[in-house]
């Protein structure tokens, strides 16, 4: 029998981590960029030190869609009565999100800055 075409196990078991490899490079890849984050530089560094990069990508990628994935209350520090009190003011303010995109919006935003959809007024 010639066995000069064919792949033995050897050869695959070199061959199967690599491709594994890169399927979670591509998948790394693809889910920075729908998060806003640079996806061709997190794909390359999982491609080529996957041990160390997958497991930071984990722990540092940002939320879909850019909004908070809780939905707290932002807690905002004033600097009004900082000289009379013993510390800083801490007041919480509801957060305004776009509802077609999820951009965060500034205060009295009639239209999004990132899409333009106009934001109903409560």
């Amino acid at each position: 029998m010639d066995s000069a075409g064919a792949i033995g196990l050897p050869e695959l078991m070199i061959i199967l981590p690599w491709l594994v490899g890169l399927g979670i490079a591509i998948l790394v890849g693809r889910d920075a960029n729908s998060r806003g984050m640079n996806g061709v530089a997190w794909g390359i560094g999982v491609a080529l030190l996957c041990i160390v990069f997958l497991p930071i990508y984990l722990i540092v990628r940002k939320p879909l869609g850019g909004a908070p994935s809780a939905g707290l209350p932002v807690q905002v520090s004033t600097e009004q009565n900082r000289a009379v009190s013993a510390g800083p003011t801490v007041t919480t303010e509801q957060a305004s999100f776009c509802p077609s995109c999820g951009n965060r919006l500034t205060t009295g935003a009639r239209f999004c800055a990132r899409c333009g959809a106009q934001i109903p007024t409560t």
